[in-house]
């Protein structure tokens, strides 16, 4: 899927869509009100993560980039192209993505309380438009690469304290997969072990 939106080409990739259904149950989905509920959950995440690479995208662009966004399995991707970022400009447009996240949760919880009496569909629409915009942002702010809170870390730190910003990463890391390990959270246990060795400052390269 190829479209542009505010001047910003966004490519969506296949896999952006298996990862949704996955995620939200497509496995066990038998009736027509579950396989509703994938698709519900699908289109929040899609608007959610477009809307947080635009905030991405927005505030490259203000500094000279010229962004696109790509949404993939993983989540999604404002490259920025031709930037020439300082540290501030580099930490701010990072720091965008997970502001624009916020904004459309609160905005989702107003709508939430505006609501008096919203059906079982609504419902579902905002629970998972909240967890995906507060809850995953939550956990997109740890100081981990390449995950927001990492960048953000490292243009904090400077160029002089990469490997600093490594072990940092991957300490995180290691608890955050340790923990969802232990709760049963399978995928991110092993997305967060996966992110733990990339930032290990000592890996072979390649």
């Amino acid at each position: 899927m190829h479209f542009h939106l505010l001047g910003f080409p966004v490519r969506v990739e296949w896999w952006f869509w298996l990862t949704c259904v996955l995620l939200g149950g497509g496995i066990g989905a038998e009736t027509s009100s579950q396989w509703a509920g994938v698709g519900l959950w699908a289109i929040v995440v899609f608007v959610s993560i477009l809307w947080h690479e635009l905030g991405h995208a927005l505030v490259g662009r203000r500094f000279g980039a010229l962004p696109d966004i790509v949404l993939h399995g993983l989540g999604g991707t404002a490259s920025m192209h031709g930037a020439r970022f300082t540290r501030t400009e580099d930490f701010l447009t990072t720091a965008a993505g997970p502001a624009a996240s916020v904004l459309l949760g609160m905005a989702v919880l107003g709508a939430a309380y505006a609501v008096p009496d919203p059906s079982p569909a609504v419902k579902e629409v905002i629970r998972d438009a909240l967890w995906v915009n507060f809850g995953w942002t939550v956990i997109n702010l740890l100081p981990v690469v390449p995950l927001d809170g990492g960048h953000m870390l490292r243009a904090l730190l400077g160029p002089r304290r990469l490997r600093l910003t490594a072990w940092i990463g991957c300490v995180v890391a290691v608890a955050a997969a340790a923990w969802a390990f232990t709760v049963g959270l399978w995928f991110m246990g092993i997305l967060f072990a996966f992110m733990a060795w990339q930032n290990y400052p000592n890996r072979p390269p390649g």
